[in-house]
């Protein structure tokens, strides 16, 4: 039984991977304009055929799809990622940086926007007022925006209009992406961090205020006030230690973010 049970899911996750690979394989090649062409851009017109034909071999593209495919699944394996022909640059050089910018933008972001929305969370849930109910229907509007839509928002506010912050990138233009440039790169950093971290905030906020609001009328609440527990104790070691593992359980989650990007 426990056999059989582990080979279905093996195979199932490994079927799973293949169709996921042959999908991200296919739709490139099913879409119009041609990688070479892309590349060399006007100067494809007045290069050599052969010059042309040689750019074709090497990036495998005058092979059949089937040997192109087997080709794909090696360089999977091999960690050989091949050429962005977008960026032009190899893909294996493109990760590590990419990768260190999305990590100094949402690491941040997901440490402010989840402890701030652990403390508030647990607050505004304890609330039945007009205070509680306010703070959540803005959190559900600002939950509910596209999140380009706020970004382009504090964009408009806060570099067009103040001017208070840059436009964009991660180091004002001549500025070399370095720790020497320390306080330039933070300075680039308010507005995405803060962007950010208000989503995740929302995010977070909406999740542990409900589970604030049910763990709030569990019986051995009743009870720790009855005995006349003070509200701090309550929820600093009742609430709020119910809620960590979830809590811990979604920030979990949320790292995977850092690898995917923003």
């Amino acid at each position: 039984m426990n056999r059989r049970y582990v080979i279905g899911k093996t195979l199932r996750y490994v079927l799973t991977f293949f169709i996921v690979v042959f999908i991200c394989f296919i739709i490139p090649r099913m879409m119009p304009g041609d990688p070479v062409e892309n590349i060399l851009g006007m100067d494809y017109y007045s290069l050599p055929q052969d010059v042309i034909d040689r750019m074709y071999h090497e990036f495998g593209l005058d092979r059949g799809l089937f040997e192109q495919f087997i080709d794909y699944l090696i360089s999977i394996f091999t960690l050989n990622f091949g050429y962005s022909t977008t960026i032009g640059s190899p893909v294996s050089e493109i990760i590590p940086q990419m990768f260190v910018r999305s990590a100094i933008i949402l690491l941040p972001s997901l440490l402010i926007g989840a402890g701030i929305a652990l403390v508030a969370g647990v607050r505004i849930g304890l609330r039945d007022d007009a205070i509680g109910k306010s703070t959540i229907a803005m959190a559900l509007i600002v939950h509910s925006a596209p999140a380009f839509l706020i970004g382009m928002a504090f964009i408009l506010v806060f570099c067009y209009y103040l001017g208070w912050l840059p436009f964009g990138h991660l180091t004002s233009i001549g500025v070399d992406f370095s720790i020497e440039n320390i306080g330039d790169i933070l300075y680039h950093m308010i507005l995405p961090v803060s962007v950010l971290s208000l989503l995740v905030f929302v995010s977070y906020f909406i999740v542990i205020r409900s589970m604030t609001r049910q763990i709030s009328d569990e019986f051995f609440i009743a009870v720790g006030r009855a005995h006349g527990i003070g509200e701090k104790d309550l929820v600093d070691k009742h609430v709020t230690r119910n809620i960590m593992p979830q809590f811990v359980s979604m920030f979990a989650l949320s790292l995977g973010s850092i690898i995917s990007g923003s």
